[in-house]
């Protein structure tokens, strides 16, 4: 178990970790996601025992790590972002800490050869390491870390600007080492890799956690505008509370009245802690959208509203349409099919539901 107990770091005059503190169980992956210089790399490698904190501590199976013994370091194996290959062949690049370990040749030429065919690169052996491609030389060192078999495998950045064939080599060699039983805490701005690879997620900002959770809490459900936005929520609107009854709650925004399910609009406090008046936003994954011709709309009832569709752009399999709803703008994401079978005649006026579910309130 991985405890991190109120950690600050300041480099100079500037605080890069404030305050942080986290349980990590035992088998647990915990991936860390976040802009660019609120202290990610910086947290890892004081886990790691390459750095250490200002104040507070890291504590690894109740051992304090600035006071590590040899034991508990070789329980820790780290990557970094940037690949670190060594100027010999990809056979002693994996080797070394076996090597360092006092493994048996024939253990070390068993593992090493097992790892590199799950890495894609049996056959490499005799080639020197720094004339592999990037994503060759992240996958090397990855493998020198795994082959090591560490209890926690600590990630920075593992897949950043590599192709998608080691992406997705790294993906599956991380997935297995941790349905094994491992301990994996890695960073990514890969919030789908962040999505598909772990159990929870820490949202950091300003050097601190502001929200952790499970994929769906963070993704669905983020704490406050500034997750949102990070996590690629478009639809963000100013939004009151008008009313409650017993299984929802309305909320007032500027295209209409919203109605959201309780379970959905209350992620950091409970129900009875809103009141009517309470001002905050509301956001609405686009993905949840779903979008009706005039012929189509149905029975529909609850958070229909009429629309204008002012763009269509595709983004992969995906298609955005970006609607105007009384002057609100509004971002639906569908898939190619489900925008060809909007009735041609109609596309520029339709009706718009947003699902109640999809429906979250943040308190500012």
């Amino acid at each position: 178990m991985i405890e991190i107990d109120n950690v600050t770091k300041w480099f100079s005059e500037k605080q890069v970790l404030s305050g942080i503190t986290e349980i990590i169980p035992d088998g647990e992956c915990f991936t860390i996601i976040g802009p660019s210089g609120q202290g990610k790399s910086t947290l890892l490698r004081i886990i790691a025992m390459l750095d250490t904190p200002s104040s507070g501590g890291v504590l690894i199976d109740g051992n304090d790590v600035s006071h590590a013994p040899l034991e508990l370091r070789r329980k820790l194996g780290m990557v970094f972002q940037q690949p670190v290959a060594f100027k010999e062949s990809v056979y002693d690049n994996i080797a070394l800490g076996l090597r360092y370990r006092g493994f048996r040749k024939d253990t070390i030429q068993y593992r090493v050869s097992t790892i590199l065919e799950q890495i894609g690169l049996l056959g490499y052996e005799n080639r020197k390491a720094p004339t592999l491609s990037g994503g060759e030389m992240q996958r090397v060192s990855l493998a020198r870390v795994l082959v090591t078999e560490p209890d926690i495998l600590l990630l920075d950045e593992p897949t950043a600007n590599l192709d998608p064939v080691s992406v997705q080599v790294i993906e599956s060699l991380i997935s297995s080492y941790h349905k094994t039983g491992h301990t994996v805490l890695m960073s990514t701005h890969d919030l789908y890799q962040g999505q598909r690879l772990c159990d929870r997620i820490g949202a950091m900002m300003h050097g601190t956690f502001i929200q952790t959770g499970s994929p769906k809490d963070v993704f669905t459900r983020p704490i406050s505008v500034e997750v949102a936005n990070f996590i690629g929520v478009s639809n963000i609107f100013d939004g009151m509370i008008k009313g409650f009854d017993d299984e929802s709650m309305m909320i007032q925004t500027e295209f209409g009245v919203l109605k959201g399910k309780k379970t959905s609009s209350c992620s950091q406090k409970r129900r009875s802690e809103f009141h009517i008046g309470e001002r905050g936003a509301v956001s609405v994954r686009p993905e949840e959208i779903k979008i009706y011709s005039v012929n189509e709309k149905g029975n529909i009832q609850d958070n229909v509203f009429s629309g204008l569709i002012i763009a269509v752009a595709a983004y992969g399999l995906l298609t955005n349409v970006t609607l105007d709803l009384d002057g609100a703008t509004l971002t639906a994401q569908l898939r190619w099919s489900e925008v060809a079978d909007l009735d041609s005649s109609s596309r520029d006026h339709v009706f718009v539901h947003i699902p109640s579910h999809a429906v979250h309130f943040m308190s500012l």
